[in-house]
């Protein structure tokens, strides 16, 4: 009795969740989610907050205006005259748009980069992108 209990269950668990990868009909989207990394450290020292705050509020936004979001990370990477291995505090911006915008968007990243590397001085901004499906769950 038990193993059939524990079968019945496990097979109504298992049914219930193969279409937790699918996105529902009425939201699902091809999206092409971008993320930019933006190191702080700078040819004059370090991005402040303050700085990075105007370049978010007087920069990004006029990107991004429908959203975006900002994660701090701390990335690693290795000194190719030295082949020291250095960490640095860097930003993270998230972008997820319709797949349809993709070249539209690039051009935006690749433009808010190029902003980003003269304004601080720096060698490089890592981006990087890829395909997923998008899902918005709304209150009901």
């Amino acid at each position: 009795m038990n193993k059939l209990l524990f079968l019945s269950i496990f097979t109504l668990f298992a049914s219930s969740c193969s279409n937790i990868n699918e996105p529902s009909d009425q939201f699902a989207n091809n999206c092409i989610e971008s993320r930019i990394f933006f190191g702080l450290s700078s040819g004059e020292g370090m991005v402040t907050e303050s700085q990075w705050n105007d370049f978010v509020r007087n920069d990004v936004v006029k990107y991004f205006p429908s959203g975006f979001s900002v994660i701090d990370v701390n990335g690693y990477f290795r000194e190719c005259d030295t082949c020291e291995t250095y960490s640095e505090n860097s930003k993270m911006l998230l972008v997820v748009y319709s797949a349809d915008l993709f070249q539209e968007n690039i051009k935006k990243i690749e433009q808010l980069s190029d902003y980003y590397l003269n304004k601080f001085n720096r060698p490089v901004v890592l981006i990087s992108s890829d395909e997923v499906n998008c899902d918005f769950h709304f209150k009901k």
